[in-house]
C-alpha cells in the first residue's frame, strides 16, 4: 500500500461512482478498479459495497476514509513545515548577547523577529563577550553572537558582519574613585591612575588603537592589560584598581559599583557583530541575521535587502496543507533514515537500498517539496534543516499508517463477526482456548473464532498491528505495555525437569538440582526475553546448579522435542506431572519453585463488541484473583 492507493480511494469515497472518481483523477476506469483491488486483497476487507448507482462505504471503508482524511492533513502540514523551514520561515534560532548590548538590543531584536518572522523561535542567552562567547558558539550551544568582532584571524571559524561601531568615549570608575564626581574629565586626570583592560591577544586591534588614543592625548597611566574578560574587568574597576573605557550605550546602566564619566577626544571604537559559525546554511539563523543586520544596524553597516537565497528544486505546485501529488511512503522513510542516521551510506544501509537508489529518492522528494534535503559537508553529506524537520515528523506519519491499517483490518474482522486469539503452544493453553472456543460456540454461535500460534514476546507488537485481537501468553515472557491491558487467566509454576521417557533420572520422584548440571540445558536465547531468562539463570544458581547451555531456542516446542529426543532437559510446568509433552516424563527438582502462568492481553480502549464478548469469556472460565 502506498499514499497513490489512499488517494484513489478517498477519490472513489468522495465521489461515490468509479468512472467519476476516474475521470477526476484523470486515470482509466480499469486501472482505478484494479487500485482498489490491490488495496483491499491487502487490507483483507471489502472497502465498498458495489451497486448498480455506484458504490458505498462498508464500514472497514468509512472507517479508512475518516483515517485518511486525518493522515492527508498531517502529511500536509508536515511538508508545509519543512518548505517553510527551508525558506527560513520557520525554525530555532539561539543568540547570545554580549553584556554591553545586551540591554540595548535584546528587545528589538525579538520585535523585529517576531514583526518580520513569527514563526522562527528566537532565543537569547546572555554571555560574557570574547572567549566565552566564541566558545559557546564553537560548541553549537548557541546559533550566532552579537558582541564584539572576533579577532580578524578567527575568519575560518566564524563569519560575522558588523552591526554597529561604539565610540569608547567614557571613563569607568568605581562610585567611590577620586574621580567619580568629577566631569568632564580631562587627559591629565587620567595619568595618576592604573588603566585597566581585557587581555590584548582577545582583541589585538581593538587594544591597539585604545594605546594609540592614550599617546595622542598624552596619557601616561600604566597599562594593566590582564582581565580575562568583561566581567572581571569591571570587578576591577568596582574595587578600585584603576579606571577602564566603555561606550556611550553604558553610561544609563553602568556595572554595579562603577559610575561612566564623559571623556571627550577618543577615538577608539568597539564594534558590535552578528557573528555565526563560517559555513553556516541553516535558512532559519541565516534570516534573523538579515533581519537584525537590516532592522538594528547603523545605517553605515545596514545591509539594503537579504542576499538571495541558494536556488531550490523547483516545488509541484499545490494549494497549503495538501499532499503533494507524487508523495509516496517510501518517500517518508526515505526522509526520516536520513534524518536519523546522518549519511546517505547509514540510510541506504538501514532502508536496504543502494546508494544511488536513496540518492533517486531524496531528489524525487526535493522536487515534491521545493527544497533540498542534504547538505556538503567536509566529511560529505548530511541531512538538510528541511530533511530534519520532515524526518522527525516521518516517523510518526509511518506509525499513523501502521495505526491505520490495524484499525481497518479489525473492523473488518468486527463486521464479519470475526476474532483472532494469539496463543502460546502449550497444554494449558491449548485447553483453555479451546474451552473459549466451545463457549463462544454456544454463546455466540454469529461469532467466528480463529487461533494461531503467537509466541509471548510478538504477541503486543501483533496486537499493535491489528494481527491477532486477544493474547494468551505466559507470566514473565509477554511484554506489558502502556496501550495493552492484561489480565490473569491462570497458575502454573515452573517446579519440574522435563527428560526423554528412557532418561535415567527418569524414574526418580525428585532430582536434586545440581544432578542435571552435566545434562544439556535446553532454554531460549537471553535475547528472546531478557528479564525471563535472568530470572531462572537466578533461580537455578539459587540451587547450586550452573546449567550446561549448549544450544539456545526461541520455540518451546523445539525444546520439547529434543528433550525427548535424550539431547536434554527443559523446565517443566507443575501441570506437566500429570500431562507431560508427548515423550517426556515431568521430575520435579527439589526447591525449583518459578511463578508462572498465563495471562490475557488486548487493546486498551477495544470497542469491538466481538473482541469484547469473547475476552469476558476467558475471564468468565477462569477467574483468577
Amino acid at each position: 500500500m502506498d499514499l497513490r492507493h489512499l488517494r484513489y480511494f478517498l477519490a472513489i469515497a468522495e465521489e461515490g461512482h468509479l468512472s467519476r472518481a476516474a475521470q477526476r483523477l484523470h486515470v482509466a476506469q480499469p486501472a482505478l478498479s484494479r487500485q482498489l483491488r490491490d488495496l483491499e486483497a491487502e487490507l483483507r476487507v471489502e472497502l465498498f459495497a458495489r451497486g448498480p448507482k455506484g458504490v458505498r462505504l462498508t464500514p472497514p471503508g468509512s472507517a479508512l476514509r475518516d483515517g485518511v482524511v486525518d493522515l492527508f492533513a498531517r502529511i500536509g502540514l508536515a511538508v508545509d513545515r519543512a518548505a517553510e523551514t527551508a525558506q527560513g520561515r520557520r525554525g530555532a534560532c539561539v543568540i547570545s548577547l554580549g553584556q554591553a548590548f545586551a540591554a540595548t538590543l535584546s528587545g528589538a531584536l525579538i520585535e523585529a523577529v517576531r514583526d518580520e518572522a513569527p514563526d522562527i523561535s528566537i532565543s537569547l542567552v546572555q554571555s560574557e563577550a570574547g572567549p566565552a562567547q566564541w566558545g559557546v558558539l564553537r560548541s553549537g550551544a548557541v546559533d550566532a553572537f552579537i558582541g564584539v568582532e572576533p579577532r580578524a584571524s578567527m575568519h575560518r571559524e566564524f563569519a560575522w558582519h558588523t552591526m554597529r561601531a561604539e565610540t569608547l568615549d567614557h571613563v569607568l570608575v568605581a562610585h567611590d574613585h577620586p574621580l567619580a564626581r568629577r566631569s568632564p574629565l580631562r587627559p591629565g586626570d587620567l595619568s595618576s591612575y592604573s588603566f585597566l583592560w581585557v587581555q590584548s591577544s582577545m582583541h589585538p586591534e581593538v587594544a591597539a588603537d585604545i594605546r594609540a588614543d592614550l599617546k595622542r592625548l598624552g596619557i601616561h597611566a600604566p597599562v594593566e592589560d590582564v582581565a580575562t574578560g568583561p566581567f572581571t574587568l569591571w570587578l576591577l574597576v568596582a574595587a578600585g584598581r584603576g579606571w577602564s573605557l566603555v561606550p556611550r550605550m553604558m553610561t544609563g546602566s553602568p556595572p554595579q559599583g562603577t559610575v561612566a564619566i564623559p571623556f571627550p577626544g577618543m577615538r577608539a571604537e568597539l564594534r558590535a557583530a552578528f557573528t555565526v559559525r563560517a559555513g553556516e546554511n541553516r535558512p532559519a539563523v541565516l534570516r534573523v541575521r538579515d533581519i537584525a543586520l537590516r532592522r538594528l544596524a547603523d545605517p553605515r553597516f545596514r545591509i539594503a535587502a537579504a542576499p538571495p537565497p541558494p536556488p531550490r528544486p523547483r516545488a509541484q505546485v499545490r494549494a497549503p496543507g495538501t499532499v503533494p501529488r507524487d508523495l509516496e511512503l517510501r518517500h517518508l522513510r526515505a526522509a526520516q533514515a536520513i534524518m536519523m542516521q546522518g549519511t546517505l551510506g547509514r540510510a541506504a544501509d538501514v532502508l536496504g537500498l543502494s546508494q544511488p537508489a536513496l540518492s533517486r529518492q531524496l531528489k524525487e522528494l526535493e522536487h515534491v517539496i521545493g527544497a533540498p534535503l542534504v547538505t556538503r559537508t567536509a566529511r560529505g553529506v548530511a541531512p538538510s534543516p528541511a530533511a530534519v524537520i520532515l524526518g522527525t515528523e516521518s516517523g510518526a506519519l509511518l506509525d499513523r499508517v501502521a495505526e491505520l491499517v490495524a484499525l481497518v483490518t479489525r473492523t473488518g474482522r468486527g463486521t464479519r463477526g470475526a476474532c483472532v486469539i494469539g496463543s502460546v503452544h502449550m497444554g494449558a493453553a491449548g485447553a483453555l482456548v479451546g474451552e473459549v472456543i466451545r463457549a463462544c460456540a454456544a454463546a455466540h454461535p454469529d461469532i467466528h473464532v480463529t487461533v494461531e500460534d503467537v509466541p509471548s514476546p510478538r504477541q503486543t507488537p501483533s496486537l499493535r498491528n491489528g494481527e491477532i485481537d486477544l493474547g494468551v501468553f505466559l507470566t514473565h515472557i509477554g511484554r506489558s505495555a502502556a496501550d495493552i491491558q492484561s489480565a490473569p487467566l491462570t497458575e502454573d509454576a515452573l517446579t519440574c525437569a522435563l527428560l526423554s521417557d528412557g532418561h535415567a533420572l527418569a524414574s526418580r520422584r525428585e532430582i536434586e538440582a545440581p544432578e542435571l548440571a552435566s545434562i544439556p540445558f535446553l532454554f531460549m536465547s537471553p535475547k528472546f526475553q531478557p528479564h525471563f531468562h535472568a530470572l531462572v539463570m537466578r533461580t537455578l544458581a539459587r540451587l547450586d546448579l550452573a546449567p550446561r547451555t549448549d544450544q539456545t531456542f526461541d520455540q518451546i516446542q523445539t525444546a520439547w522435542r529434543l528433550a525427548a529426543q535424550g539431547r536434554g532437559w527443559t523446565l517443566g510446568f507443575d501441570s506437566h506431572r500429570a500431562r507431560p509433552p508427548a515423550g517426556l516424563v515431568a521430575v520435579p527438582v527439589a526447591g525449583l519453585h518459578i511463578p508462572m502462568g498465563l495471562e490475557l492481553q488486548w487493546r486498551r480502549g477495544e470497542t469491538s463488541a466481538v473482541v469484547l464478548a469473547v475476552r469476558d469469556l476467558f475471564r468468565r472460565l477462569r477467574p483468577v484473583d
